[in-house]
């Protein structure tokens, strides 16, 4: 069994830390979902997030839907244009929900 992973350095406007977002492949399908930053005011919620949709992935749950949800996820505190998307996210999660659909497209 070969896993393979990639990560992908965020940097939001509203914090001095990037974000490190890791999507773990096996046999090309999407398996595992980790965040990681010096940030850790969202950590908790950011972690049991992930480890649910990594849950949810290895029962069978098709990523478009994971990524359906995480795009439809909004920051109440606003949104933002993040570099080199060319479009704004309403959030944190919609913003992973955006790299992780990049992501499944290229593999």
């Amino acid at each position: 069994m070969i896993l393979n992973n990639v990560t992908y350095k965020l940097k939001q406007l509203t914090s001095d830390h990037a974000i490190y977002f890791t999507i773990v492949d096996k046999e090309e399908c999407v398996t595992a979902m980790f965040v990681n930053s010096k940030e850790m005011d969202n950590f908790q919620w950011v972690t049991a997030l992930m480890t649910s949709y990594s849950r949810q992935l290895n029962s069978g749950v098709s990523v478009e839907l994971i990524v359906s949800d995480m795009k439809e996820t909004f920051d109440p505190n606003g949104s933002y244009f993040p570099p080199g998307f060319g479009q704004k996210v309403n959030s944190l999660i919609h913003h992973l929900g955006l790299i992780l659909e990049s992501h499944v497209q290229r593999n």
